[in-house]
Parts: C-alpha cells; structure tokens; sequence
C-alpha cells in the first residue's frame, strides 16, 4: 500500500495555479518515492527509479537541441515504472496530443500546471509532504509496536484488555472511532474507541499523538458516548456487505496477515476503512476506522498494521487455548485410567485431589462400558487407526451423559465410559447397570459402527466407592469378550446376562490350567485326533443336542440332519466319550465343559 500517491500530490499543485491530468488518470494511484526534476543539459533525467516523479518545465526541454519527443520520453518513464510526469505548460498542440496518448497508453499520469508554478519550490513542496507522512507512519508504528510488545506481555486471559488497549491507541492516532469486531458472520462490536480515550501510560509521550490528528475530536464525555452510539448504529448494514466481500474473496492464503486488504465503504455519516483480521488465513474479526474524507492513505497503513497484530494476539489466544483443551482432555484421560484401575481399599486422598483440580465431582457408586472396534487381542486394525477413531467418538458425548457427569475417553485402546450414581441403596447384590449408560453404549457403538467397521461392547454391573470403578471395568472387559466371542460381535452385551459364563470367564485368566484339564477330562476323547478326523461334527452336535434339552426333532432341525444321522452320532458319543447323556449330573458337566471350551 503506498504511502503517497500522484493524488496526493494534486492539493501541492494547486495553490500556484490550476492543475490539469492530461492523461494517464488510472495512474494516479501510483506510489510516489521522491520528486526528481529535469536537468538543463542531455540527459534531461537519470535513469529513473520507481516510483519517482519527474519534473519538468516544457519550455525548457523546446530549448534542447535536439528537443525531447514527449511521448518517447513517456514511454521511457512507464519502462522504468516511475509515477509520473508533471510539466509547467504551455504545451504546443500536436506535441500534447501526442503526449497525452502516450500516458493513456502507458497509465502514466501527466500532470501540467501554469506558468506561475515555481518548479523547485513544487520539489520541495512534494519532499516535505513524503517526509512528514513517512515520519508520522513511523511514529505510528512505533506506538502501535509498543501495544505489541505489551500484548506478548500479558497472559492470554488478559488478551480482551489488551485488544480493547490497542483499538484506543488507533482511534488516538488517527483522530477517529476505531472498532474490533467478533467473528464472521455476524461480526458483531466488540470494542468501540473514539479519539478521547487515552491511550496507556507506557504510551503517553510527549507530542506522539499532536501530528496523527487530522480532524478534531469529539470535546466531551456526552459527545464521546454519541459518537459510539452512532458507530454501533451504522456498522450492522455495513457488516453484510463486509462479509459478502470476504465471501467472494477466494485468495485468503494469497494475503499476509501482517498487510491485509482494506476495504472502503461509504454510507451517510461518511467513510469507513474495514481490515479482515486474518488466522490462520481465515477472516477472524475485522478492524474498522470511521476515517477523514477523502480516506489518508496513512490511515489505511495504520490500520493494516493494526490489525496485523490483531491477528498475532487472536492467533496467539488459539494456540493457548487449544493447547489447555488438548492439557486438560491429557490430564482428564490420565485420571480416567487411574480411576478405572483403582483397586479396592487403596488411599483415595490423591484421587480425589485430582478430581477436585480438574473440577470433577466424585460419585459414591460408577458403572462402567467397554467398547471396541475388534476383539480384544486382533491386530485387524493398526494401533494408529483404532485410537482416532475411538477418540473421535469420544469427543461426541451426548447432552443427556454430559449432564450426569459420565466420562468417555480412551483408555488401553478401548472406548471406556464411567458412570456416575449419586444415590446408592442396595445391600446384598450389585445392581444392573443404569439405562442411561445401556443408551449410551448404544449410542457409542452406533457411532462407531458408522464408519463401516463391526463394534462391540461389555457393560459391568455398579459398585460403590472409587474402587467400585475398577471393578466395574473388569466385569464389562470380560462381557465384552464374551460380546466377541460367543456373540460374534455386533452387540453390547451386559455381564449380568453371561450365564455361567460369569463363574468360568474369571477362570480364563487366573485359573486356565484348571479349565482346560477339566475339558479334557470331560470331552477329550470326543476331541482325539483319531475322532476328530472320522467324526468332525461330534462335539458340535452334543453342543446342540444339550442345547435343545435333549429333544432329538428339534436338534436334527437346527442341524439339518435326518433323524436317523442324529441318533448315529448320539450313539458315536456315547461310544467314544463313556459318558451317559440321560444322567442329569453328567449333563450339567457336559455342559460346563463345553462353555469352558469356547473360552480356551
């Protein structure tokens, strides 16, 4: 963004008489760097830099021998990209006419002023202007830097203060009501400043702000509150237009946040300068100044650096505030885990600290559900797969599990759900677990099963105390096999409706020696290599038959075998095994020792 352009330079001209923009008027927003004029003798100018405004006096050049060719000498200006031309006239007719296609065809403006103009006082002139609006830019970054350095200071809770601090000090360097705004879409006010509020104690220097002041300032509190009040009233129907514009902008990545676009908008009370405060290459906010008319191009710069550390504070808020969400979701995993394997009767006191530090409030009595998206122990999903997804999952937490206090995250590559129960009242046995972690069970496995993968889960039963936690895991990890295992998955199964399987599942992990030789002792003759090979389906088929109670219709329809194959291998069992189907108690063993063979 130019800080002097060839417009600005128009008021200089005028007071030693009339200028006129011959030609090249789409030019005349182009920067201007310093005023070089023409030298008595060939070459009439150096090589030119950019952004530099040649002066001339056209008698002067009619004087050279040979004369210069106008639109030459333009043409050479517009290749070395200088600003532009201002000639002292009168020009002859064919020589402006030429000239002046030239700077049309090259934007280049060429600007003629009367023969009253005195050339080295118009250089001096444009000089001091480059210089006080360089030195007042500087200044004004200097004191926009200074609210920086005491933003990086302040802790992020303090951030709003210190946004607030630096929307006074623009509204105080430009002269004008200065705004913050929330995010998009309604980018609603935030902070709203004028002129009168003083800017903070580190900042108040002695002359810093007498030059930055280009109109006056409202001279009273009443005033001040008038002037806000309006500037609240004219932003909403302006804010539509603010964001349609952001909408149709598609090159966000294009800009730095440190020089953003600024937008003009004009309604009734006068002009307004709008700047998108950019993070992470997104609008976050947008920056406004209620600016002079016409606008000052160094209020526009001032407003883009302002909002370029707008966005430094707002980026800096995030990443402090994803960083505590990411802290304090690791310290509430941590304390889940702990709480799941506290065993009964250790010290509570560090637990509840915990608790208390992460503003959680204990219950007397947990259940607990384990969810998976394979069988305990299967690789099919890589360890980096199975955790996103689970923890995605977590991150939903319905309403209804938030209110009660539940917790869900994940613990030992299982989606674990605690919940809480704030009145206890049984007395002999552990009571089923509530419907309210049934449904969210439920609600967690669908969740999961939406992403095309098979789920399964395992519900303990409640228990008190902070150990009752732990045990309530242990007997949803062993429904949960049981949910694969013997169900095939698909499921949230409870541990209470395991059956027998409640007395032999605790067996798998502390006592297998003992199951596996009561099965063999029972069943292992059917189970011999030797029968195995010629009766493949013995074991199966007793399976079915104590299944059915016995009844040897309804086994032969569930295996779909004539009657008279299901009485051969009746009898082949009878045989092979020694064992009396008619006698209940060895029924009752059969069937132990089959549930005991799903296990190992």
């Amino acid at each position: 963004m130019p800080l002097v352009t060839v417009a600005d330079i128009l008021p200089l001209l005028t007071p030693t008489g009339a200028a006129v923009v011959l030609g090249g008027a789409a030019g005349l927003d182009r920067e201007v760097t310093w005023p070089v004029p023409a030298r008595p003798t060939p070459p009439i100018f150096h090589t030119p830099k950019a952004g530099e405004l040649a002066l001339a006096a056209a008698a002067t050049l009619q004087h050279l021998d040979p004369p210069p060719d106008l639109s030459a000498l333009i043409a050479w200006l517009a290749e070395h990209q200088a600003a532009g031309l201002v000639l002292r006239g009168p020009l002859a007719p064919n020589a402006q006419a030429a000239a002046v296609a030239a700077a049309e065809r090259y934007a280049l403006p060429l600007l003629l002023v009367g023969d009253a103009t005195v050339l080295p006082d118009l250089e001096r002139a444009i000089t001091t202007l480059l210089r006080e609006r360089r030195d007042l830019f500087q200044e004004r970054v200097a004191q926009l830097q200074e609210v920086q350095f005491h933003l990086a200071q302040t802790t992020p809770g303090d951030s709003g203060v210190g946004l607030a601090t630096l929307v006074a000090t623009l509204a105080t360097l430009t002269g004008g009501s200065a705004a913050l705004t929330g995010s998009p879409p309604t980018l609603a006010l935030r902070y709203v400043r004028d002129a009168l509020t003083a800017p903070p104690p580190s900042l108040q220097k002695k002359g810093a702000y007498e030059e930055s002041r280009e109109r006056p300032v409202p001279s009273s509190n009443a005033e001040h509150r008038t002037q806000n009040a309006e500037f609240a009233k004219r932003w909403p129907p302006l804010a539509a237009q603010v964001y349609a514009s952001w909408q149709a902008s598609d090159g966000w990545r294009e800009v730095r946040a440190s020089e953003p676009p600024v937008l003009l908008l004009r309604d009734e009370l006068g002009s307004l300068l709008v700047a998108p405060v950019l993070v992470r290459d997104r609008p976050a906010a947008a920056l406004l100044l209620a600016a002079s008319e016409p606008p000052a191009v160094v209020d526009r710069m001032t407003l883009a650096r302002a909002a370029g550390i707008c966005a430094l504070e707002l980026a800096r808020g995030q990443a402090v505030a994803v960083a505590e969400t990411r802290t304090e979701q690791r310290l509430r995993g941590e304390f889940l885990t702990d709480l799941l394997h506290h065993p009964v009767g250790a010290a509570d006191a560090p637990l509840r600290a915990r608790a208390a530090a992460l503003g959680l409030d204990l219950a007397p009595a947990y259940a607990v559900a384990l969810l998976t998206l394979a069988p305990p122990g299967d690789s099919a999903l890589s360890d980096d797969v199975q955790p996103g997804r689970l923890e995605a999952v977590a991150a939903m937490l319905p309403a209804s599990a938030r209110e009660v206090g539940a917790l869900v995250g994940v613990v030992g590559g299982q989606l674990a759900a605690l919940w809480p129960l704030r009145e206890v009242g049984w007395a002999d046995r552990p009571p089923d677990p509530p419907a309210g972690l049934l449904r969210l069970a439920e609600e967690l496995r669908g969740e999961l099963a939406q992403r095309g993968v098979p789920v399964a889960g395992g519900v303990g039963r409640v228990y008190g105390g902070l150990g009752g936690a732990a045990r309530s895991r242990a007997e949803a990890a062993d429904a949960l096999w049981a949910a694969w295992q013997l169900f095939g998955g698909g499921c949230v199964c409870r541990w209470s409706d395991l059956g027998l399987y409640r007395l032999l599942l605790p067996l798998r992990a502390g006592h297998a020696a003992d199951l596996r030789a009561f099965y063999e002792d029972t069943l292992g003759p059917l189970a011999a290599p030797i029968v195995a090979a010629g009766d493949a389906k013995l074991l199966d088929t007793l399976d079915a038959y104590l299944a059915h109670g016995g009844n040897s219709s309804a086994t032969a329809a569930a295996l779909y075998l004539h009657r008279n194959t299901l009485t051969y291998r009746l009898r082949r069992i009878r045989v092979v095994s020694g064992l009396d189907l008619d006698d209940p108690a060895v029924r009752l063993r059969v069937q132990v020792a089959l549930a005991a063979r799903r296990l190992l």
